[in-house]
């Protein structure tokens, strides 16, 4: 049903009490305090003047964002914005997130981990909500935008020498608005230290690494025959991946950490590893120095 938009300077739309309701919300469209004329044929037969759709009027007063591919852009401004009065700021009809899930429903589901700038509703911190010629309307590439508040990492990045492929794009491994996942995961990994080992356990790690190949007599990781990755992981209290390797980054080769923080009072376990041309070796940590 189409409804009056504003108040008339020339005539009170609301003097009878028939669309006072529309203007009773903290801030008023523009329009609204000038003239209902100004989108609203008062005397003709249809309530819009010259008009083949809603934007059409909008357009009139706002930058043309219409060559931008955001749904509701292309439909109707009113779906987000609301045209007389509302209790929020650019007349929004309902606060981010909820706005946005109301088309995006894969965002008004119950999750384990949940993204801060999601859950403080700054989408536009990420994203142009009218659109662009971007991926998912992105503002900049993903881990720009990352980096922003992630400086610890953007820091690191820049000075380690050996770095984990994904991290090249965060979204990966990482969903940027919630997940049923620790640490807002895209697949099933080990949340502690040490697990017994299954398949689907590391499910996010197996999404690009071979398993045959990991456990197979292929891996460089070996003592004579024996694969050391079975060793540290296939057995009941299995080592966990991000135990001996950094997920993102790391000075030494494989991505192997200097030293893991390990109990309740954040023992440091230096590894000492080191990397020669056809062999390495690490400890004393968890063990005594061992060559491989």
């Amino acid at each position: 049903m189409l409804i009056i938009f504003l108040i008339s300077q020339e005539r009170d739309c609301t003097e009878r009490g028939c669309h006072d309701i529309l203007i009773e919300e903290r801030v008023l469209h523009q329009p609204v305090k000038e003239d209902c004329s100004l989108c609203h044929n008062l005397e003709g037969e249809h309530p819009f003047k010259k008009i083949e759709n809603i934007n059409s009027i909008c357009l009139n007063c706002h930058e043309n964002k219409s060559k931008f591919k955001h749904p509701p852009n292309d439909n109707k401004c009113t779906h987000c914005h609301n045209p007389h009065s509302s209790p929020l700021n650019f007349l929004l009809r309902e606060k981010l997130p909820y706005l946005c899930s109301s088309c995006h429903k894969e965002l008004s589901k119950t999750a384990l981990s949940f993204h801060a700038p999601f859950v403080d509703g700054k989408c536009k911190s990420c994203h142009d909500v009218h659109g662009n010629d971007k991926r998912s309307y992105l503002l900049r590439e993903t881990n720009s935008l990352c980096f922003d508040c992630h400086k610890e990492m953007e820091e690191q990045y820049r000075v380690k020498k050996y770095k984990h492929p994904p991290i090249e794009n965060c979204i990966t491994c990482h969903n940027p608005h919630q997940s049923n996942f620790t640490m807002l995961l895209n697949s099933m990994y080990p949340n502690k230290p040490y697990v017994f080992f299954t398949h689907l356990q590391y499910e996010l790690c197996f999404n690009c690494h071979n398993l045959e190949d990991l456990f197979s007599e292929k891996s460089s990781f070996k003592r004579g025959e024996e694969n050391l990755h079975k060793v540290h992981v296939k057995r009941e209290k299995g080592i966990v991946c991000s135990f001996c390797h950094n997920p993102h980054f790391s000075k030494n080769f494989a991505l192997v950490e200097g030293g893991k923080k390990f109990g309740p009072y954040n023992y440091v376990l230096n590894f000492d590893f080191i990397k020669t041309e056809k062999k390495g070796t690490c400890g004393p940590a968890c063990h005594g120095k061992a060559e491989y």
